[in-house]
């Protein structure tokens, strides 16, 4: 085992800090949140929202009275004299004040303490990348999709770079369905806010590679709508040289000017 056992807790699942109730009541059933394919609904399952992944849940939950494997992180004990966190200690009186200090709320603020307390962006991507490449179906690839994006929330920058890096080899959408691919892809990108800079060069990089027609023209409204929205000196510093390129039509400089607030008869 990886982590200390004070306590000298039954090495199970249940007693280990990455098992989280499969049933918003609690149940004899759990799943592990270390698995990256949770990643993604970590938020949503602390809000008890149990329907977000619940497909996912009825796949990969357990037994908790199961073995417990090499990466069994042994759960705080309250009491005892065992040491809280500060935020720990205050989402329990929390629960006392509301009248809500039940197992099943304990176990669940004790989960989330830990979870908030890995540095995330220091978390290796290899595995959501390797799999983002090997896909076969389109659940699997917005899975790992989905926890790069995870990542990339949380200030990962191997994990932008990574996600940077597959969209630059995604080849120009020809369907409505490539086009929302990208759009998702972008979606994730975007929480990396303060790169947004990099993003943005990222899009305008891609439209020259990229031609403008009926097929692909919901992904050009998707960029110029990240253009829109973002930084007005990052959009121009990034728009700008697709004025003065004969590879855009009269149409799209005129939308780029738009963004940018160039006048008509400058350019």
């Amino acid at each position: 085992m990886n982590h200390a056992n004070p306590h000298n807790l039954d090495a199970v699942c249940g007693n280990c800090n990455h098992s989280f109730p499969a049933e918003a009541d609690g149940s004899i059933f759990g799943v592990c949140l270390k698995d990256p394919e949770f990643h993604p609904y970590i938020d949503r399952l602390f809000e008890n929202d149990f329907a977000c992944c619940s497909r996912l849940i009825k796949r990969k939950r357990f037994m908790v009275d199961r073995k417990a494997c090499a990466d069994f992180d042994p759960i705080e004990v309250v009491g005892d004299g065992a040491e809280l966190s500060p935020k720990l200690t205050a989402d329990i009186k929390d629960l006392v004040a509301k009248g809500e200090l039940t197992p099943e709320n304990i176990r669940a603020a004790i989960t989330m303490d830990a979870f908030n307390r890995i540095d995330w962006s220091k978390e290796p991507a290899d595995q959501y990348v390797q799999r983002l490449h090997a896909a076969t179906t389109v659940r699997s690839r917005d899975e790992a999709l989905n926890g790069l994006g995870f990542l990339v929330s949380r200030g990962n920058k191997s994990a932008f770079d990574a996600l940077c890096a597959f969209f630059r080899k995604l080849p120009p959408p020809q369907t409505p369905e490539a086009c929302h691919f990208r759009a998702e892809v972008l979606r994730h990108l975007r929480f990396a806010s303060e790169r947004q800079r990099e993003v943005a060069q990222l899009l305008v990089e891609d439209l020259f590679r990229t031609p403008s027609n009926g097929h692909t023209r919901p992904w050009y409204t998707e960029v110029f709508g990240f253009f829109k929205r973002c930084a007005p000196k990052v959009a121009g510093e990034a728009l700008l040289p697709m004025l003065d390129s004969p590879k855009f039509s009269y149409r799209i400089k005129r939308q780029v000017k738009d963004i940018i607030g160039v006048m008509p008869h400058t350019r």
